[in-house]
């Protein structure tokens, strides 16, 4: 089945006009093969990806076998025809990407029309070097990964097109080689940062009239962690438990409770409901993501907290990529107000002092 999916990628991909990637979400695999590169790129291999990258690669490969030449008939004995049938794909597209793209601006339109006269220009003063087509299998291999663009598309505004394809029907490796080493290097250009799971922090609960409820800081963080979570298809690990002495609710069931009804589903979401303070935080959690083997890890908290936090992870060998949010300073320009005293300034020079201390606690204690 992979074979089939990859052979209709690989016909999309010879098509000027249409697109491999748009191809690759009707057949249900972006996703999966977006991760699969993601993944090559870092060097990691799992044996399912794998598998699947051969198969989709035989299907694609078989196909722009097959399809090259069928192109390259067309091409040579009706080149209006074909001409017209990609012109014609080309317009057909233009109305879903004005749907899609709901600000775009004369400017936008000015900077497409100036770089396309670039490549024109540039079409008859380059000629076909090695350096050359590795250039363009870049730049296709980039188009190739986004759904909507087309790789051959730009093959053929670069002038370029006709060219690959007769030196794939006749397997002319002088340019072959340099043009398939260009798509590798812009696939891996282009692949995607991957994300196993996003780490919220708690920063505390109160109880309201109707029930205990998140503070500002920690609401703060769970709106960016869910926001994330949702982007990367990721886990999402809420770690916050009860203070010594409250019976308060703890506070990373209460952020688990409102992940959910802002639409994470309930198998992404990871509680630790025991931490009382950061430093188990990051003990806690590190139980959590070695045991699900989870490796590219986001770590969400108030950027005053950041640095406290990231460094009780590191104390547990759990590297994080920080996600600093909720911040405190105002980086707007300074006026004679920022003078003046009030309870948010006196409020962050609370919250500041508070981590000075606990950063040297957690130094002394790590020793």
């Amino acid at each position: 089945m992979n074979v089939l999916r990859g052979f209709l990628i690989g016909l999309a991909n010879l098509v000027p006009g249409v697109s491999g990637a748009t191809m690759a979400v009707i057949v249900g695999v972006y996703e999966r093969l977006i991760d699969a590169v993601a993944n090559f790129v870092k060097l990691r291999f799992k044996r399912e990806q794998i598998a699947f990258i051969v198969a989709l690669g035989i299907g694609i490969l078989a196909a722009i076998l097959v399809g090259s030449a069928g192109m390259k008939h067309l091409l040579e004995r009706s080149p209006a025809v074909a001409y017209a049938i990609f012109f014609g794909l080309v317009l057909g597209s233009i109305p879903k990407l004005r749907r899609e793209i709901s600000d775009l601006k004369l400017f936008h339109f000015a900077v497409g029309a100036s770089l396309m006269l670039i490549f024109e220009l540039l079409v008859h003063t380059v000629q076909l070097s090695g350096t050359y087509v590795l250039l363009t299998g870049i730049i296709a291999a980039c188009a190739m990964i986004l759904p909507g663009l087309s790789g051959s598309l730009v093959l053929l505004i670069l002038g370029v097109y006709d060219d690959i394809l007769d030196a794939l029907v006749n397997l002319k490796l002088a340019i072959v080689l340099p043009f398939g080493i260009g798509v590798i290097l812009g696939i891996a250009l282009m692949a995607p940062q991957r994300c196993d799971a996003i780490i919220v922090l708690g920063g505390g609960v109160l109880k309201g009239p109707e029930g205990y409820e998140l503070r500002p800081h920690t609401f703060k963080r769970l709106i960016e962690g869910v926001e994330l979570a949702k982007t990367y298809n990721a886990f999402l690990i809420v770690s916050g438990g009860t203070l010594p002495g409250s019976s308060q609710q703890p506070e990373a069931t209460i952020m688990a409770q409102l992940a959910q009804r802002f639409e994470v589903p309930n198998e992404k979401v990871l509680v630790d409901a025991e931490s009382k303070n950061t430093y188990e935080n990051a003990k806690n959690v590190a139980k959590i993501v070695k045991e699900l083997n989870l490796k590219e890890l986001v770590l969400v908290t108030s950027a005053v907290h950041m640095k406290r936090a990231k460094m009780s992870f590191e104390k547990f060998k759990v590297r994080v990529h920080p996600y600093p949010v909720d911040y405190l300073c105002d980086y707007g320009p300074v006026s004679w107000i920022d003078f003046v005293p009030t309870k948010e300034s006196l409020e962050a020079n609370m919250l500041a002092l508070h981590e000075i201390v606990g950063l040297l606690w957690y130094r002394l204690k790590t020793r």
